[in-house]
């Protein structure tokens, strides 16, 4: 029989590391649901906000069968609970052995009287989590995670998929890289990367959010220091993946991947606009693609969000749901404007991409 404990301190969390590794060997779907990606985000980002830790732990007779973890941040003076590292990273599944505990472990979680309003995202369709959630909390949004399967096709039976009119943009492109025209040159990388690859996506994805009105980590201060740590954990598990674009000397495109077990995961995709007429961001994606058929995944997986070129990339989706849960007055209260900001939102980002298409 599972018993549940509520973990706040480092220490406690760090006393089932080995535990909670050994989860992720067995259950992980995607890397980002392991204890040393959660101790990245939480050193880089959410310590230094002044974040609270919480692990909800699920124990049998002493073995670790279970682990949710959050983090609770202080928003407009409420205290708000998402998944650790809810920002950037996807949770494709949960580390929860048996089926049947999963909703101990959610009503565990949501009972605790540490925080207001719950915002939990990445829910897919026929989980425990999505059937518990249905009953206890409210739908607030629906999203897409663009995917591609493969199963070791070559470059050209990848490329087949696509329109006669994108292939031949694509091939202009190699052609030019293989000439080396004006200094053209694709890189990539499963060691180590140069420090200037990560500073440009950094440098690039910030200018984007702020251009887009988006929101999210790239407002952060520590926003490099997190990457560079993400990167690390990504070598140390042997899970890099990353591509760059070189044109005249000057990086002008830059991509992220992470490759868990079966499937590589397009985390961060980054170009300079002045650099338009290459396409470096949905190149640097091809490349990725191709990269994961030729060497064996079953799956290329660009995540959530509803970006255009993930959808003009990948012609399969999952849906995925956020839910919203208030505990407190002060949560009723801050979903209202929860709604509202998020609404207010959408429309700048219409707004400023409308007035960048005419441009």
């Amino acid at each position: 029989m599972m018993t549940q404990q509520v973990l706040t301190s480092e220490q406690e969390i760090d006393a089932i590391a080995p535990s909670w590794r050994a989860l992720q060997e067995r259950l992980g779907l995607s890397p980002f649901t392991g204890y040393d990606w959660a101790m990245a985000w939480w050193q880089t980002i959410g310590k230094p906000s002044g974040a609270m830790l919480m692990v909800v732990a699920g124990f049998d007779e002493g073995r670790l069968v279970g682990l949710l973890p959050f983090s609770i941040r202080r928003k407009n003076g409420v205290r708000v609970l998402r998944l650790l590292g809810h920002e950037v990273y996807y949770y494709r599944n949960f580390l929860i052995e048996r089926e049947e505990d999963a909703p101990l472990l959610w009503q565990a979680a949501l009972s605790q009287p540490s925080f207001d309003f719950a915002d939990i995202k990445n829910i897919h369709e026929g989980t425990p989590e999505k059937a518990f959630l249905d009953r206890v909390a409210g739908l607030f949004e629906k999203s897409h995670v663009y995917h591609q399967e493969h199963q070791g096709e070559d470059r050209a039976l990848v490329m087949a998929r696509y329109s006669r009119g994108f292939r031949r943009k694509i091939k202009q492109r190699t052609t030019f890289i293989e000439e080396q025209k004006n200094g053209l040159a694709v890189f990539c990388t499963q060691e180590n990367p140069p420090p200037e690859v990560i500073d440009f996506i950094v440098q690039q994805k910030t200018a984007w959010v702020k251009e887009k009105g988006k929101r999210g980590i790239f407002h952060d201060s520590n926003v490099l220091s997190f990457y560079q740590a993400m990167i690390q954990v990504a070598l140390r598990e042997g899970a890099l993946l990353l591509f760059w674009m070189v044109y005249q000397g000057k990086i002008v495109g830059a991509t992220i991947y992470v490759a868990e077990k079966s499937v590589v995961y397009g985390h961060t995709v980054a170009w300079d606009y002045s650099a338009a007429q290459f396409m470096p961001g949905i190149y640097l994606n091809i490349e990725g693609l191709v990269w994961a058929s030729e060497h064996g995944y079953a799956e290329s997986n660009f995540m959530e969000g509803e970006e255009p070129y993930k959808a003009r990339l990948a012609f399969q989706n999952r849906e995925i749901f956020e839910y919203v849960y208030t505990r407190t007055i002060a949560g009723k209260s801050y979903l209202c404007l929860y709604r509202l900001l998020r609404g207010l939102r959408a429309i700048k980002e219409r707004v400023l991409s409308r007035g960048q298409a005419k441009e």
